[in-house]
């Protein structure tokens, strides 16, 4: 999939990422924008096999499992 995806589309997202992340109080959340940040970066410099595919596909798994637990802590407080 990632083949498909052009250097400039996966900076975009970059920055995208990383206003996210910014706006973010949560600790989770920011470590796995991180996370994710840089395997794009990782990305850009041509790794694309498919354990990194995998990774860069849990990494985005546990920031929305994290956001999932940051939404329910503030409906709950």
């Amino acid at each position: 999939m990632l083949e498909c995806v052009t250097s400039k589309e996966i900076s975009a997202v970059r920055g995208e990422l990383r206003r996210f992340q910014n706006q973010q109080s949560d600790a989770a959340v920011q470590f796995h924008c991180i996370a994710i940040d840089t395997n794009l970066a990782a990305a850009l410099d041509g790794q694309n096999d498919v354990s990194f595919r995998e990774i860069l596909a849990s990494n985005v798994e546990c920031l929305a499992e994290a956001i999932r637990a940051q939404r329910l802590s503030k409906t709950s407080a």
